[in-house]
């Protein structure tokens, strides 16, 4: 059930759920989408991490897909884009008539993914800024135990 609350001049969406007769709102997801990158991508990224950070572990449904468009505020063909995307990477099945739940081993494969990730993309470009500003791995180790 979907209620408009009206503050001020912006008008929102709530999303509330019946509950033990009472309503519950639910938390909507904030995305902010980047030009560089389609979005059911990003959609599937954030799906990772949330994955990584055990708010869907093993096993476990994912929000089916209307309630994930909902919360995430996109069209539901884009969430379906993002489910069948993590399907063929055996992060998530699809159970016919139950849903999506998480894949066993999804931790696994979703850190082996950045991984390499991190080794061909980010770290070419972290090794060609160093080499740009003269800094050297010394004070990059420096600047790790510093921060850790």
């Amino acid at each position: 059930m979907f209620w408009l609350l009206a503050t001020g001049e912006k008008r929102k969406w709530l999303n509330y759920q019946r509950s033990d007769n009472y309503l519950t709102t639910k938390k909507k997801i904030t995305m902010e989408f980047k030009n560089n990158k389609p979005i059911f991508l990003q959609i599937a990224d954030h799906i990772c991490y949330e994955i990584l950070q055990g708010k869907y572990p093993e096993g476990e449904r994912l929000p089916s897909v209307r309630e994930y468009a909902a919360e995430v505020e996109v069209n539901v063909n884009t969430v379906v884009r993002s489910y069948d995307w993590l399907s063929q990477k055996d992060i998530i099945f699809n159970r016919r008539g139950m849903g999506y739940y998480v894949g066993e081993g999804a931790t696994e494969i979703i850190r082996k993914n950045l991984r390499e990730a991190f080794f061909q993309e980010t770290l070419p470009e972290f090794a060609q800024q160093m080499n740009k500003l003269n800094i050297t791995v010394e004070e990059v180790e420096q600047a790790l135990t510093a921060h850790p």
